[in-house]
Formats: C-alpha cells, structure tokens, sequence
C-alpha cells in the first residue's frame, strides 16, 4: 500500500476513525445478490493456438489490472480485471469418460476454463478452448479464496463479507448453495484423493469438510484456530499456524492428531509455500511474515532443515522442474 504522504494528520486520524468504525452487521450478499450479478460475455472467440496445455500459465499483472495467458515465455492473451486475490483455479478432469465434449485435449489431462478471484467478491471465468472471458458475478462483498471441487464441476468461494461459503456450478454458473459460516474463514482446498474440501477459521478452533457431491459440511475440533495451512502431497496431513502462533503444527487429516510441533519466530505463510522431492525425501519451504528469511523443513520426518536470509520480507515460495 502506498504511504499517502500528502495526508494530513487529522486527515489520517480521521481515516482511523471511519476503518475502526464497526460495520453495519445487517450487510448481505445473498443468493439473489449474486444471480442478479452474473454476466454473460459476447466476445468474439479467439483461438489461441495452444501447443501443451500443461504450459499454459495465467499471469497477475497487478500494476496494470491485468491478467495474462501465457505459454511459457509467450503471452497467448490478456484482460482487464481489479484486485485479483486468492488465487487462479482451472476445471480440469482426467477421467476421459466423463469429461465434458468441449475441453482442449492434451494426452490425460482435459482443461475447460479457469476462474479468477477478486478481493471485493467478483470471479470471472475464462475460457481457453474460445479465448476469452465468458462470465463474471459477485459472490460477496470480501472474498478469501476460491476451489474447483476435483471432478471439475462445482466451484466454491469462502467470504468474509458477509461470512459464507457460495458454491456455483462451473459450466452454467448457477448458484447450488449459499451457506452462512459461523467465523472468519481462512481459506477452502479441495483433495485430489477424495470428494473433499477442507477450509478452517482464523478466530475459531474448528475444521471444515465440505462434501463435494451432497455439499454437507462437517466440523471437527481442534486445539487452536488455524490461520494458514497447506495439505501434504500424499493428502495426510494438514500442515498450519495461527496468525500471532509461535508453533507450527502438523495434523493427521484423518485423525486430527497433532504429530508435530516446532517454534517458530515470525508466522510463516504456509499459503504460500511450496514443496519438492528430492534424494528420496520430501521437503517444503515457505516464508515467514515480517521476517527476512524463508525455512525449509523435512516432510514425513517433520524437522527443520534450514533457514535461509533471503534479505527482505518475503511473500511466496515455489519450485521448478
């Protein structure tokens, strides 16, 4: 964020004073809020003329609102859209019995559309095999993150204006379900392995499983809430830490049983870590808020290998081949 430096003081106390204001907790964003909202596009097709699917990686262009649809170093194409948060989900399926007849082939993998989040609500679903943006509507006001369910047709959104997890059909955009949750979500993931997804809350000590195909929601409790968390390659294990925690932790899916439990100095951003195979190990990195270091840690054997000064606050690790 910028300083706005050309504030005056009482300018900036007076800011202090309308953030701090407690919101009007009748807000709301409801079923017909968001079936009003959706938006079908008309836009010319294009073809992109893509090689492997497998290289096609979209790019946030924060600067210029933009995001970018690249095969490897090449831009394939671009469009306008603000505040993009959460992160790029794609529908994909390897199941080429049941895969929809209008998906771009690439030997077992068959990728449709992807979706792009907005921090104020919005997802805009792009379509790779016409080249262009076919839809967009609000799912909230304030929006955490999006999963694609794994058989690539239902989509979910986790809100925290209003508290609520939107669950839409991925191919016709229709509204399947609107849930109120009962705390601040602090992201949803969906599982490769199972009809699964998994999202926990950052001020409640308590673990969402959201049924993909009947959309049932069952919790679980555990010792603290959880504010970052990512889940093992394997699926076993959720990996997490609370926003001021000093640990972090390591839960059995399955079980919930804490397996594993390290101090830490500065949270680390488990969102944003990333992990590889190696040698015939697994380990994961990830950074560390407000610390000018990333760590690397042992998987399955659960120990701290290294720290690394990176020499600046970091925000996001990932590996290549």
């Amino acid at each position: 964020m910028p300083k706005f430096d050309f504030l005056t003081q009482n300018e900036l106390i007076e800011i202090a004073k309308y953030i701090k204001t407690p919101l009007n907790k009748n807000i709301k964003w409801d079923k017909n809020n968001i079936e009003k909202s959706i938006i079908f596009y008309k836009y010319p097709k294009k073809n992109l003329h893509i090689k492997n699917i497998k290289d096609i990686m979209p790019v946030v262009e924060r600067g210029g609102n933009q995001v970018w649809i690249m095969e490897k170093e090449k831009i394939l194409d671009k469009f306008s859209l603000k505040n993009v948060h959460g992160g790029i989900k794609f529908t994909f399926f390897n199941d080429i019995k049941n895969k929809p007849s209008n998906l771009i082939a690439n030997k077992t993998v068959y990728v449709d559309s992807f979706f792009v989040p907005t921090r104020d609500g919005f997802i805009a679903k792009y379509s790779l095999k016409n080249g262009r943006v076919e839809a967009k509507f609000r799912a909230c006001i304030n929006l955490r993150n999006i999963s694609i369910s794994r058989d690539g047709k239902k989509g979910f959104v986790t809100c925290l204006l209003p508290k609520q997890l939107v669950i839409f059909d991925t191919n016709s955009l229709d509204i399947l379900k609107v849930k109120k949750l009962e705390g601040k979500v602090s992201a949803i993931y969906d599982l490769y392995t199972q009809d699964k997804l998994i999202f926990t809350y950052r001020n409640k000590p308590f673990i969402g499983f959201v049924d993909s195909k009947n959309l049932d929601i069952a919790y679980k409790k555990i010792d603290e809430p959880i504010e970052d968390f990512f889940i093992d390659p394997f699926e076993k294990y959720l990996i997490a830490t609370a926003r001021r925690g000093k640990f972090l932790r390591v839960y059995e899916i399955e079980t919930l049983k804490k397996v594993y439990e390290a101090k830490i100095s500065g949270m680390p951003h488990l969102f944003s870590a990333t992990y590889w195979y190696k040698d015939g190990k697994f380990y994961f990195a990830t950074p560390h808020l407000k610390r000018s270091f990333i760590t690397i840690w042992q998987m399955y054997d659960w120990k701290l290998v290294k720290r690394i000064d990176v020499g600046g606050d970091g925000f996001f690790v990932k590996t290549n081949p």
